[in-house]
């Protein structure tokens, strides 16, 4: 089990830091911060979620846990933690609040993967 969960945080990682990150996807968008461009608009967070449920739909299928709930429930649960923390909690970029809220942004979407994995396993 504990290499299902290794798997599982590294696609959390390059879904949600690395692609986001990516020189590719700051080339696509022309900005330096992929994460500015969400707190200015709702469809930067879907094109951010869909590049990460995308990357959990290869976890999920390297493991033999792919399903279209699983993918669902990735999908909708990225959207609401990413919606909340760009819209509805207000912190300035490198202040204790913002890495606090980072923290617990990443901990709810590792979180839920785990819990997908350990449902299905």
């Amino acid at each position: 089990m504990m290499k299902t969960y290794f798997i599982l945080i590294f696609f959390h990682l390059f879904g949600d830091v690395v692609l986001q990150r990516s020189l590719f996807i700051r080339k696509i968008f022309k900005c330096s911060d992929f994460g500015i461009l969400k707190r200015q608009n709702v469809k930067f967070i879907v094109i951010h979620v869909i590049l990460y449920t995308l990357s959990a739909s290869l976890a999920f299928l390297f493991l033999k846990l792919f399903t279209v709930y699983n993918i669902f429930i990735v999908f909708i649960s990225h959207f609401i933690i990413d919606y909340i923390k760009c819209y509805k909690i207000s912190y300035i970029h490198g202040s204790l609040k913002y890495y606090v809220v980072n923290l617990i942004d990443q901990l709810l979407h590792i979180s839920i993967l785990i819990l997908i994995a350990g449902y299905n396993g």
